[in-house]
């Protein structure tokens, strides 16, 4: 049986390294690395290396941000930078670019979603038989969820086969 790490690794790391991420520490723990508020309001976006390998600029990390929150970003750029690097042990970026648009707020409570209203009561049923064994409410609950997205993926693709 295979973890749900590794199959979520295999799936994004080509995503990851078109955007210029070797390491995927950088988005899979980003709320770790800059603190919760930032995160709020920021997202790595890409990672830009120099055009030659011995220029003496590093790597630029692009950071996304809400535009309110840009300017404070901008006056925390220094420890924010110290903050990344250190995380990973190492000076990995030289500098920081911001780029000022809206985040999109994903909501992550599952409860006030409309995925369950949209599964038969047999897939329902199903999902919730092979997540009974697991003893933990937010791990149950978070592959309740993603199992409730992945059938109505699979949904999705057959009713639209055609297009």
């Amino acid at each position: 049986m295979k973890k749900i790490n590794d199959l979520v690794f295999k799936t994004t790391e080509r995503v990851f390294k078109k955007r210029g991420f070797s390491q995927h520490e950088i988005v899979t723990k980003w709320e770790h690395i800059v603190g919760k508020s930032i995160a709020q309001n920021t997202k790595p976006k890409n990672v830009n290396f120099p055009k030659r390998f011995f220029d003496k600029d590093g790597a630029t990390l692009v950071i996304q941000s809400n535009p309110g929150f840009a300017l404070e970003l901008q006056h925390i750029q220094l420890h924010l930078l110290e903050r990344i690097n250190r995380f990973f042990g190492f000076r990995v970026f030289e500098k920081i670019q911001i780029v000022q648009i809206p985040l999109k707020q994903i909501k992550t409570d599952t409860k006030n979603s409309n995925y369950e209203q949209k599964l038969t009561s047999k897939e329902s049923i199903l999902l919730k038989k092979r997540l009974a064994t697991i003893n933990s409410t937010n791990l149950s609950n978070a592959l309740e969820a993603l199992g409730t997205a992945v059938i109505l993926e699979k949904e999705h693709k057959k009713k639209h086969k055609n297009f």
